[in-house]
């Protein structure tokens, strides 16, 4: 629903740009028609409202400097230079110094600063909040939705009652229509259907079109005004009036908040029948304009109720314009309907000046221009806001963030074509990721700019590295080409330029300006600020040391709910939270004998993420009669990044039970065969949303991803990789873990099964998780005291449930054997069975995980897009990523 709200949000700010841009043209056309008035033939005045409708329809317009666009542009710059100039000297009158923006502190804005925001602010539309365009766009969806649910319901009233009339066989009315399409050149098979439903002729339908008569005419109109009526039926269908018509009832459903496409389209339909008119009378010559003039004014004497029907082309479509209809007809030349130099060339022009954006250099240096107003490396949001207004949204992946729950961790504000990531109040990237962004970098670098382009500015790499992933330990000056032996697909840091570019094809596909690591938040950590007991390893991750012995605390026992996340402990203010938004990390509870929940183990002085491979230090202090514990927060920007960590703040709390909330999925599916997804997938990225991937540009940029492959074999049965560096990193850890804490279990590698067969289901799966470095591929509702050989008895029911949970009854018989070497299944290296599949969905019994999978076909090849739940999705009721695996 989130995403449909951000989607549904982004295209209602572009159909407000467009309508207000359409709103201009129509002012334009209005004006030309006014100006020109008679000097221009009857279908010109319809051909101009063609070019309003072109607009409308048009995703995306080229750019010129001779668009009404960038004459507008040039206007508003003018005005708000003028306005600045008139702001900053009533600022000096009464002695205040103006300040430049880069030397704004965190203060509010003062109120200096206000008249010149408010007026940046009214210049667009982006200065609208999130919340306020949500609001408008479901406003807008309701109404439209209603709109066109009448516009169908009309149209489909009708045609049920039309669809079983019979239409009309008198033959003398038939042949009268023959002689008229052949007069027009039309050859359409066309029915006549005379009916009460109407109040005037009218052409109706778009498959089937057929000519509605209301009842009465035949006996009213002679043969000759017959005539004249249905040769104007025949001109809109001549002129494909009917798809046009549809197309402006869908239009102006999608404006419906602006009056002026309403009127606009007024004005179209009248023109439309003089259109109609002015064709007639070419097809029949200027001697029968007075008896096809009579012809109307006979009709809107006897059927001048107008019946509003969307999707219909009548004769009669608006009463108050039959004067000048008349009029028209009683002045129309044979010549006049024909082409005429002066409307070609008036045609060209308007399209070149309304069809037309404004010049993208223009645009480029507005935003340049407060782009250098910022001093990046100690601007603060309200810098940002004071200078861009209003983001569209606050984000971070793909979630937006309310603007008063914004976090002071990171997130991003995106505006239209670019967005800033900040860490802590503060910039740390201003990112262009499209040309639409419009940024030039230096000497014309942007977002599209070639690599020799690039390098020709910036100079040439320290070092060039081809063919391999990126080291992010080694990354400033470094050219990487041709990154994980993708062609084109290249990264080029330069700190000394303040940016960093990721490329696509060898084209900048992404500009990052960077600030200088100075504050409190991003203070970066060099490989030799790290203690002895650290390392950073192949994939330039940060790695601690984990496996240290156990040293009690009582002083940590105890549960901990977290308050604030601060960058240094004296940041912290019991009296004023510093972090704005929700804390990730919502508590913390630490048990005897190195026992921690969630994920964590801990020796004094360390809380130990084995998983992470993050030993984060903690101290404990007392505060105004509470205890509080500070706790660094080692996440990606410490491991990957190699950001000094902040800290969380957590209060002591009085005990009660951990109850652990974890997310469940139905798990019990039959099996369906699926063809399309047996055979081989090998991860290729790792992306938000299916929509996100690119062929030519891979998103994941942190080392070998977790999952390697996927083995989907038939009747259910599936198999999956860990990676290369993945799988030799939990096996180094293993061994790690065996060695420190075997021995005191118990446990002798070189012994039987029957060593841990014979303890309680507990134990057991203590022993396995130290083993194997994860749990026993089982879950069952049992007393924690039942023994394993109790379990893994074959043929028993519990030997029976736990093979309905997917995993193989091989396995299971060689791990139930006392007999076997607990050393040789610990060597043995096997793909864990703990996954099945049916149609749609990847499953793991055990862990109570149902992941969807869906297959793509793009650019000719064959795509699995699949649901990865993590212990964020199970424990932290986070919405999944998605794997990309490409079939082989």
């Amino acid at each position: 629903m989130e995403s449909f709200i951000n989607e549904l949000s982004t295209f209602f700010r572009w159909l407000l740009v467009c309508s207000l841009q359409v709103s201009v043209l129509i002012c334009l056309v209005l004006a030309i028609k006014a100006a020109l008035g008679g000097r221009l033939a009857i279908r010109w005045h319809y051909w101009l409202w063609l070019l309003l409708l072109v607009r409308m329809i048009m995703p995306w317009a080229p750019e010129s400097k001779f668009s009404i666009f960038t004459f507008i542009s040039q206007a508003k710059k003018t005005i708000a230079a003028q306005e600045a100039d008139e702001v900053t000297f009533e600022v000096k009158t009464v002695g205040a110094e103006p300040k430049a923006i880069s030397n704004l502190q965190r203060q509010d804005v003062r109120p200096e600063q206000t008249t010149s925001r408010a007026v940046q602010i009214s210049s667009g539309i982006r200065s609208l909040s999130p919340g306020l365009v949500e609001t408008l766009s479901l406003a807008w969806l309701l109404i439209a939705f209603a709109l066109a649910v009448f516009a169908m319901a009309c149209n489909l009233r009708l045609w049920r009652i039309i669809k079983y009339q019979r239409p009309l066989t008198e033959g003398k009315i038939l042949d009268l229509l023959e002689d008229c399409k052949a007069e027009m050149g039309i050859q359409t098979i066309l029915g006549v259907v005379v009916t009460d439903r109407v109040k005037s002729p009218s052409l109706f339908g778009v498959v089937r079109p057929r000519l509605l008569l209301p009842e009465g005419i035949l006996k009213t109109l002679s043969t000759e005004e017959l005539r004249y009526v249905f040769l104007h039926e025949l001109a809109h269908l001549k002129r494909n009036d009917i798809y046009l018509g549809w197309l402006m009832v869908v239009l102006q459903i999608l404006h419906w908040f602006n009056p002026l496409v309403w009127f606009a389209f007024g004005r179209m339909r009248v023109d439309r029948e003089l259109a109609c008119d002015g064709l007639v009378l070419s097809t029949t010559g200027s001697d029968n304009s007075q008896a096809y003039g009579q012809t109307l004014v006979n009709l809107f004497k006897g059927f001048s109720q107008i019946q509003f029907v969307p999707g219909i082309a009548g004769v009669l479509e608006n009463k108050s314009q039959l004067k000048r209809r008349i009029t028209m007809i009683a002045q129309f030349k044979k010549g006049s309907y024909q082409w005429s130099v002066l409307a070609v060339v008036l045609l060209a022009v308007l399209g070149g000046v309304a069809l037309t954006n404004a010049e993208t250099a223009e645009s480029l240096s507005d935003l340049n221009a407060k782009v250098a107003q910022l001093d990046i490396d100690n601007a603060v949001l309200d810098d940002v806001i004071y200078v861009f207004g209003e983001p569209l949204k606050y984000v971070w992946g793909n979630v937006t963030i309310p603007a008063e729950e914004i976090p002071t961790d990171r997130y991003c504000m995106e505006y239209a074509g670019f967005s800033i990531f900040m860490t802590g109040n503060f910039i740390r990237e201003l990112r262009f990721e499209s040309p639409a962004g419009g940024y030039v970098f230096q000497d014309g670098i942007r977002v599209g700019s070639s690599l020799d382009e690039v390098l020709a500015v910036l100079g040439e790499p320290s070092k060039t590295v081809e063919g391999e992933p990126i080291n992010w330990r080694d990354v400033d000056g470094v050219l990487y080409m041709d990154i994980d032996g993708e062609e084109g697909r290249c990264y080029y840091q330069r700190p000394d330029w303040n940016v960093r570019m990721f490329f696509a094809n060898y084209k900048v596909m992404a500009l990052y300006v960077t600030s200088k690591d100075s504050t409190e938040f991003r203070e970066k950590l060099r490989e030799e600020d790290l203690p002895p007991t650290s390392f950073v390893n192949e994939d330039g991750r940060i790695v601690d040391k984990v496996d240290y012995p156990f040293v009690n605390d009582p002083e940590l026992i105890g549960c901990w709910e977290s308050v604030d996340y601060v960058g240094y402990i004296e940041d912290f203010n019991p009296n004023k939270r510093s972090y704005k938004g929700n804390l990730f990390r919502k508590e913390l509870f630490i048990f005897e004998n190195g026992r921690a929940k969630p994920f964590f183990t801990w020796t004094k002085g360390l809380i130990l993420d084995r998983g992470d491979r993050t030993a984060s230090e903690y101290i404990i202090d007392e505060i105004n009669g509470t205890t509080y514990m500070f706790l660094e927060d080692k996440d990606d920007d410490y491991t990957i990044r190699h950001m000094k960590p902040a800290l969380y703040v957590l209060k002591k709390v009085p005990y009660r039970p951990y109850v652990e909330s974890r997310t469940y999925d139905k798990v019990d599916y039959p099996f369906v065969d699926d063809p399309e997804v047996i055979g081989t997938w090998d991860a290729i990225d790792f992306v938000e949303t299916p929509e996100e991937f690119d062929p030519g540009h891979r998103r994941w940029t942190g080392g070998e991803m977790f999952l390697s492959q996927l083995v989907i074999e038939p009747n259910g049965q599936m198999s999956q990789i860990l990676g290369k560096q993945v799988t030799e990193a939990r096996r180094a850890e293993s061994k790690r873990v065996r060695e420190s804490f075997l021995a005191e279990l118990g446990v002798d590698l070189n012994g039987e099964m029957s060593e841990i067969l014979n303890k309680s289901i507990s134990d057991f799966n203590v022993v396995w998780a130290k083993l194997f470095g994860q749990s026993f591929p089982i879950e069952l509702d049992v007393d924690p005291s039942t023994k394993m050989t109790d379990i893994l008895k074959k043929g028993s029911p519990l030997f029976e449930q736990v093979l309905e949970q997917g995993v193989s009854e091989s396995f299971l018989e060689e791990v139930s054997d006392p007999n076997t070497k607990i050393s040789d299944i610990v060597n043995k290296q096997r793909p864990w069975p703990t996954r099945v599949w049916t149609k749609g969905l990847i499953i793991e019994p055990a862990a109570k995980k149902a992941s969807r999978y869906q297959i793509r076909e793009i650019q000719g090849a064959t795509y699995m897009f699949y649901e990865w739940k993590s212990g964020d999705y199970v424990l932290r009721q986070m919405k999944p990523k998605y794997y990309v695996l490409k079939k082989r």
